[in-house]
């Protein structure tokens, strides 16, 4: 095998390739279930909301900054809702994980 060649071998089921034409990753994602709709739509939404949060301030700073907008107290706002957003995403993909691993602990 050629070194060229790493970018064709699979690691697992969701390998990732390497496009050699665009220097991107691209993930091969498994087929989306009903099950895993249902099971994390809550989790989306949380991080949707996040997502929409760090967009928003992300906005305010960039209208500020060019002068569109002279209300820095929103700027602020934006950026500590975005922040505790965040934190509190983290919080829960943290208690997940801790969760997750209690189960796994489990002797059956």
């Amino acid at each position: 095998m050629k070194i060229g060649d790493v970018y064709k071998v699979p690691f697992n089921r969701h390998h990732k390739t390497i496009n050699p034409n665009i220097d991107a990753y691209e993930f091969a994602a498994p087929a989306e279930t009903k099950t895993d709709r249902v099971a994390f739509n809550p989790v989306k939404q949380v991080f949707s909301r996040v997502n929409e949060s760090q967009l928003r301030a992300e906005n305010s700073l960039e209208s500020f900054s060019v002068g569109e907008s002279e209300n820095i107290h929103r700027v602020i706002v934006d950026m500590e809702e975005a922040l505790l957003n965040l934190k509190f995403a983290t919080q829960v993909r943290n208690k997940v994980v801790d969760a997750y691993q209690e189960i796994m602990r489990m002797q059956v």
